[in-house]
């Protein structure tokens, strides 16, 4: 099962998903569904933390977390672009727009035994990266669609069922400071 978070107000990246993802997947019997997005507006009276805000021993013990697990990479001013700041109804709005799609994803599991995982995407997921204009959408992403879902489907089912939670990642797409 595909579940695409989408915001009302973008009806632009729905029909993106529609033509380039959702119909192809449908026509090799993958399940899809819609999840409604949280808007920012919405979460700015939402209660949570005002920040991810670290004290200075809390930084580092994570920083040491990062390093000791291989992520030489990581550096402190990474790391301190996003704890020391405030969280912003986006932000807010994502993790909301998140969990609702996860709480949709556990009763798509209880309510059928058979499913086994559940693959959630933003309305902007592409399967790979490469610009097709709008009247190549379907035959272009289409078919890579079908063939990343097998490639998923086929990782998951080697995965075996130890465990709750696998994120694939994300490709920054846009300048560091959006």
């Amino acid at each position: 099962m595909l579940l695409i978070i989408n915001l009302d107000a973008r009806q632009d990246r729905r029909a993106f998903m529609d033509r380039s993802c959702v119909a192809p997947l449908r026509a090799i019997k993958t399940d899809v569904a819609y999840v409604r997005a949280v808007a920012a507006s919405e979460a700015a009276s939402a209660q949570s933390l005002s920040s991810f805000e670290l004290d200075e021993s809390k930084l580092e013990a994570l920083l040491d977390a990062w390093h000791s697990s291989g992520c030489e990479a990581v550096a402190r001013s990474g790391l301190e672009r996003y704890y020391l700041r405030p969280v912003s109804n986006e932000e807010k709005a994502c993790t909301r727009s998140h969990r609702l799609a996860w709480q949709k994803a556990k009763e798509a599991m209880r309510e059928d035994a058979d499913l086994k995982w559940v693959l959630i995407v933003e309305d902007d997921c592409v399967p790979c990266l490469h610009p097709a204009a709008e009247s190549q959408w379907s035959a272009f992403y289409g078919p890579a669609w079908q063939v990343a879902w097998r490639h998923i489907a086929k990782a998951m089912e080697s995965c075996g069922e130890d465990f709750d939670f696998v994120y694939v990642g994300r490709h920054r797409l846009g300048p560091e400071d959006e």
